[in-house]
């Protein structure tokens, strides 16, 4: 019986310092650069910084777009299925970027991954794109 109770209480320990551990843990730790925004960035420095890469692209697949209307009926073909996959990817990005936009409070940490994301695909959707 002793064992028992003993057990139970060991048990009962690691259960209250493992979960001091998780709660002293999830409230100190900064924000990974994986997560988006870093730790000392803040809300207007990380929209100021996204936004100037949506626009930057955005402008580079426009000009994409004139010169795939300047090229041949041939050519043109090829470019205009790698600019309907780009409008796409910009416009997945885009609506990322506007629910970071409204996200009050600290939730728009919570939304910077998928800006990231969608910037990178539509980066990397580019770079294929101008490389053909």
């Amino acid at each position: 019986m002793a064992l028992s109770l003993r057990r139970k209480e060991n048990f009962m320990k690691n259960l209250i310092l493992a979960a001091t551990l998780v709660c002293a843990l999830g409230t100190s730790s900064p924000v990974s650069s994986t997560n988006g925004a870093t730790a000392s960035e803040t809300r207007a420095e990380y929209i100021k910084k996204a936004h100037a890469e949506l626009d930057e692209l955005s402008d580079k697949i426009d000009a994409l777009e004139l010169k795939a209307k300047a090229a041949g009926s041939e050519a043109r073909e090829g470019m205009d299925h790698k600019l309907a996959g780009l409008k796409a990817r910009r416009k997945t990005a885009q609506k990322a970027f506007a629910k970071l936009q409204h996200a009050g409070g600290k939730a728009w940490m919570s939304f910077t991954a998928g800006v990231d994301n969608g910037i990178r695909e539509l980066k990397t959707a580019y770079d294929e794109a101008v490389k053909d």
